[in-house]
């Protein structure tokens, strides 16, 4: 399977990215402070980006189920 972000959703995620607060500025050499999950349901994907700090921001677009 593979899962994408709609341009949308991407812009969506791009303002919430620039205006969260996150505590945790350091994340190593190799990036990591979001992660992206991907629930795949019987009528439509649920899409969930969290920080390392634990907030999160759902993607989702409960409005074509």
């Amino acid at each position: 399977m593979i899962f994408e972000l709609q341009k949308r959703e991407l812009m969506k995620l791009k303002r919430w990215e620039d205006n969260h607060n996150c505590c945790i500025t350091d994340m190593g050499a190799i990036g990591g402070k979001l992660s992206y999950k991907f629930t795949p349901t019987s009528i439509g994907t649920v899409k969930i980006v969290k920080c390392a700090c634990s907030k999160e921001i759902d993607l989702s677009n409960y409005t074509n189920w």
